[in-house]
């Protein structure tokens, strides 16, 4: 059984330690409170994800003329843009017109194929990334063609494809603010 002298005599050795072996316990008790921290930190941001995955974007197909695929494919590239760039990216498609998407997105796309209309809205930040000349050619000249041949979804493709090869040729110093497809 232990005695009260005993845990004396062992607190006088805890304190009593070479500064090299109190540096060691030290140095062990931040690490395992820095990986408490970073489990932690996981769990919350995979839980968040799970509930709140409009927060990093959105895809919505109301129109219900993408396949399973498709949508799968659309969500998945806007989780990544999120993962990639940090923005929140919203694609929408809608039967009704084109107007901006509620809440609060980086650059959102909106289209409505019956309509034939787009809208495109950044924000300030990806506006200057991307470029003014890039967002009005999507709004007013990209999806034309696609609009009238009834492939929008392949011009979706392209457009996002567009952004993506933009952004990226931005971050890497390169000015491509002004490219078309196919350049």
């Amino acid at each position: 059984m232990l005695s009260l002298r005993r845990l004396r005599q062992t607190g006088k050795y805890l304190k009593s330690a070479p500064p090299r072996r109190r540096a060691i316990r030290v140095f062990l008790m931040v690490c395992v409170l820095g990986l408490a921290c970073w489990a932690f930190w996981h769990n919350a941001e995979r839980k968040i994800s799970k509930i709140g995955g409009p927060a990093k974007g959105a895809a919505m197909d109301e129109t219900g003329t993408l396949s399973a695929s498709q949508e799968d494919m659309l969500s998945k590239y806007v989780g990544l843009f999120f993962q990639n760039y940090g923005a929140r990216l919203v694609v929408r498609i809608t039967a009704g017109p084109a107007v901006a998407p509620d809440g609060s997105a980086d650059l959102s796309l909106v289209l409505s194929p019956s309509r034939k209309e787009v809208f495109v809205g950044a924000s300030p930040l990806v506006m200057a990334a991307l470029g003014a000349k890039t967002l009005s050619y999507l709004r007013d000249e990209h999806f034309k063609s696609y609009f009238d041949a009834g492939n929008w979804p392949e011009g979706l493709a392209v457009a996002l494809s567009m952004i993506s090869r933009d952004l990226d040729q931005r971050l890497d110093g390169q000015s491509g603010s002004d490219l078309k497809p196919g350049e």
